[in-house]
């Protein structure tokens, strides 16, 4: 027992040393954060686990919720003290399941660090659940602009296979709430479950059941089993199979058919399009937005330096906040391989086929180390016969080029990389 504890001990002095070194250089960039960023929230906690699930949830109790929630509120005052008096207004609540907890332990502390009588967006994941009405109610007084509603399947016995505790009727219900409410909101869809043929032998219908209530959006996910869910040890790939009976393709046509439009992975329909445009989910590699601040255990940062993610364990959490110090590790850091224009386009080209240069670059110029990095990736093009186009503002490639870019990128990573070293 001794051992342990004196490892313990040994770890947290590690951690310590570790997070006061990049301590000032995350304050300095945090500084320099503008309006155009995102704050994102992750409530950590689930119910259970559903077993399709990627993530690494924290098992939900009450006493570990609240002592998450005390020193969330501490991360609110110390990013509020380092922002002096900053506001965002985009916000991304996820998790885990932030419906867990109320709004008034989740949402109101945020009004150190949010304007909520002027956003331009504010989402909430959201699990079908029983008092969802209320929910929404709760919701209204912090002006949030869309609902994400994590559906995945209408079939209760695939939501039961999955341990996912909710039910068709459920999810009707609030399929129902939400069409008859003021909110834009969306719905999530997941094929390729185990066992899908078998339980659940038509899921167009089932997708034309959810079409009719009228979503702003639809977000489709295909399944596989992935190192980090519950199917990876079994070797189920459950995708793979299911994929010949299934084309969602011809969803897509079926939407383009309603009105819907693409936004980056999104379908959307009516002012959900325009809402969609201001931002890419919570993930700003693509350059929608110049920075993003997470909080709460595991929330992910992107910041003019690097990539950094808040600590899973509530202990280290804790002990870093106890401290007055940033509980965020980096898990990649820029500066230190100079490549930070190269893999922004790179995860761009990814995601939408452009990069929005021209946001990150108002309140942060490129270097000239970095400027030289983006001309020779623009060499690497020309020399590929990459028909891009570039007006020092957004980048655009053609999609049938895709995957020679990515390929050109990589590989081009991988040596500028190695070379520094």
């Amino acid at each position: 027992m001794k051992n342990n504890i004196n490892k313990r001990d040994k770890d947290f002095k590690n951690i310590f040393k570790q997070s006061r070194g990049i301590e000032k250089i995350l304050r300095l960039e945090l500084k320099k954060i503008r309006k155009d960023s995102l704050l994102y929230i992750n409530y950590p906690f689930c119910s259970n686990f559903c077993n399709f699930c990627i993530y690494k949830p924290c098992l939900y109790n009450q006493f570990n919720s609240d002592e998450f929630l005390k020193y969330y509120n501490k991360e609110i005052l110390l990013y509020a003290d380092i922002l002096n008096g900053f506001k965002f207004k985009n916000v991304h609540i996820g998790g885990g399941t932030p419906n867990l907890v109320s709004p008034e332990l989740l949402i109101k502390p945020l009004e150190k660090l949010v304007d909520f009588n002027n956003l331009e967006r504010f989402i909430v994941e959201i699990l079908p659940c029983d008092d969802f009405e209320s929910y929404l109610e709760e919701l209204k007084k912090y002006n949030v602009t869309k609902i994400q509603l994590g559906v995945q399947t209408l079939n209760d016995n695939i939501l039961k296979q999955e341990n996912r505790r909710t039910s068709r009727k459920v999810i009707l219900d609030c399929l129902k709430t939400l069409a008859e409410s003021d909110f834009i909101w969306s719905v999530d869809l997941m094929y390729g479950f185990r066992n899908e043929l078998l339980y659940c032998n038509n899921r167009l219908n089932e997708f034309k059941q959810v079409l009719d209530f009228h979503p702003n959006g639809m977000h489709f996910y295909k399944l596989r089993a992935q190192q980090e869910n519950n199917y990876y040890g079994k070797k189920i790939h459950r995708y793979s199979t299911y994929q010949k009976k299934i084309d969602l393709l011809y969803f897509e046509k079926i939407l383009r058919k309603r009105g819907y439009q693409k936004v980056y992975d999104e379908w959307c329909l009516g002012k959900n399009i325009e809402h969609a445009k201001i931002s890419v989910c919570y993930n700003g590699y693509s350059g929608a937005f110049p920075s993003i601040l997470g909080l709460g255990l595991m929330a992910k940062s992107h910041l003019r330096f690097g990539l950094g993610m808040n600590f899973k364990r509530l202990r280290l959490y804790k002990f870093l906040l106890d401290a007055n110090m940033i509980p965020m590790r980096i898990f990649h850091n820029f500066k230190k391989t100079n490549i930070y224009p190269v893999f922004n386009i790179y995860t761009g080209i990814k995601r939408l086929s452009r990069f929005n240069l021209g946001r990150f670059l108002d309140n942060n110029p490129l270097t000239k180390a970095e400027e030289k990095e983006l001309e020779s990736v623009f060499s690497l093009f020309k020399k590929n016969y990459i028909n891009y186009t570039y007006d020092g503002d957004e980048l655009k490639i053609p999609k049938a080029q895709f995957s020679k870019c990515l390929y050109l990128l990589e590989n081009y990573m991988k040596s500028a990389y190695y070379f520094k070293k």
